[in-house]
């Protein structure tokens, strides 16, 4: 009886000390992009070293170019001279071997049969950070685009 009641008190702290705020536990990559981030520079590196550029932008209200990720969406908004265009999209993560869903994305528009996915990124995130690199090529020249962004905070909220 005693031996029972000592295993069952075992037991039951093995339970109790197991369970408690799981701090190592990670967010997917997919819920950690969702949210509204700002450029905030693009960079292109080219075969061609005289082709490379690099562009830093600000975002004001006459000018800002932000995107919008959400479960599976892709909005673009961007406003230049104080006039805003917004491009609704979506994206999916590509699935690569063994069904594992990796760091790339399909940026894509349309529905069903119509749909056109055309631009693949390999996407990267880091706290307030996401970078998106494609790889352009236009038949003479090869380069790698990267987007910066950073996460978008509103003054008002």
């Amino acid at each position: 009886m005693k031996i029972s009641i000592l295993l069952l008190s075992v037991v039951s702290i093995l339970f109790f000390t197991s369970c408690g705020d799981d701090e190592g536990v990670t967010t997917s990559l997919q819920d950690r992009i969702k949210g509204t981030w700002v450029q905030s520079r693009f960079v292109s590196e080219c075969d061609d070293d005289t082709l490379d550029e690099e562009i830093v932008f600000e975002c004001d209200e006459t000018n800002c170019q932000k995107i919008i990720l959400g479960d599976s969406t892709f909005m673009s908004v961007n406003t230049i001279n104080g006039n805003e265009n917004t491009i609704n999209e979506f994206y999916l993560f590509v699935v690569g071997v063994n069904n594992v869903i990796g760091n790339e994305i399909e940026v894509c528009n349309g529905v069903g049969f119509n749909r056109v996915c055309n631009r693949t990124f390999f996407i990267s995130q880091n706290g307030d950070r996401l970078l998106l690199t494609r790889e352009s090529d236009d038949d003479e020249e090869v380069c790698t685009d990267t987007f910066e962004y950073v996460r978008f905070v509103d003054d008002e909220g």
